[in-house]
């Protein structure tokens, strides 16, 4: 019986194996320039497994092409690795490769420091959005993980692989939720300092005497908007120099709306502190209009 020989004679051959490599290279650049161009994500393991397969199977030319080199040579000048070690090493390197694309090439829409990631959503935010985000004090940050948080962690690829942008956000603590916080608050403090000189330095005045001014445990149930607004000012001014007061106000059309609220505590909170605890049911909202703070509906 005869056994045919060609199929080996086809993997034995340089021609084969220079065909095999290009068409190999061909597919792992193909795969990078799927996931950098951002083309459906479900197609990326076909093209991954595409690539080791085109591997091994170039693996397996190289080895036999040497074997078959080897052969032809003079013992005495035979190299001291074998064939099949050719044939192995070409293995490793070539099904590393792909494996390396799918874990570091990123998609070109994440970014891989924090300053390109503020640039970006400096540059996507429109001029209202901007100021309100200027306006926002520096500890109602946190509340924003949940959507502009989410958004970053989500867009960015901190929940999956980006791990240059966490590594830049915190190289020791590198988790999504924190490199968001860092993100927002490098944001934060960017189009802060954007602000008119007198309009951020008003606004920080504004801020500061909202922190001062204490306020012990209250409670108002069923009382007209204005009794609370009036409890506000007479606080700021009891507690605050005269240059630094500022006036709380609110619609004169919304000054007799019946409205609860209420806060106890061990000893004492701040003005910003007991205002978020009046609008945190969602109907009311307070905005800062240095020098004046106004309460109005959401």
């Amino acid at each position: 019986m005869v056994v045919s020989t060609e199929p080996t004679r086809a993997l034995a051959s340089q021609h084969t194996l220079v065909r095999l490599v290009t068409i190999y290279s061909l597919t792992a650049l193909a795969f990078a320039a799927w996931i950098w161009f951002e083309l459906p994500a479900s197609a990326s393991p076909f093209w991954l497994a595409a690539a080791v397969l085109l591997a091994l199977v170039t693996a397996v030319c190289a080895g036999r092409t040497a074997a078959r080199t080897l052969a032809a040579m003079p013992y005495r000048k035979r190299p001291s690795i074998s064939a099949r070690g050719i044939g192995m090493l070409a293995a490793v390197v070539l099904v590393a490769i792909p494996i390396a694309v799918a874990k570091f090439v990123y998609p070109k829409s994440w970014p891989t420091s924090v300053d390109a990631a503020v640039s970006k959503l400096h540059d996507e935010l429109d001029r209202e959005q901007e100021r309100d985000l200027a306006y926002m004090a520096y500890d109602d940050l946190a509340g924003l993980q949940e959507t502009l948080g989410a958004d970053i962690r989500s867009r960015f690829g901190l929940n999956t692989r980006n791990f240059r942008l966490a590594y830049d956000c915190d190289p020791e603590y590198m988790h999504p939720h924190t490199c968001a916080s860092v993100i927002i608050s490098r944001l934060w403090k960017r189009v802060r300092a954007e602000l008119p000189p007198a309009e951020r330095q008003a606004l920080e005045a504004l801020e500061s005497g909202m922190d001062r001014v204490r306020l012990g445990s209250e409670r108002f149930e069923d009382v007209p908007l204005a009794e609370l607004v009036a409890f506000f000012n007479e606080a700021v001014r009891t507690q605050l120099p005269q240059s630094t007061q500022f006036t709380i106000v609110c619609d004169p059309a919304d000054a007799d709306e019946r409205i609860s609220t209420a806060w106890h505590v061990m000893g004492t909170l701040s003005l910003r502190e007991a205002l978020g605890v009046f609008t945190e049911n969602g109907s009311w909202r307070v905005r800062k209009d240095p020098p004046n703070l106004v309460i109005e509906r959401s």
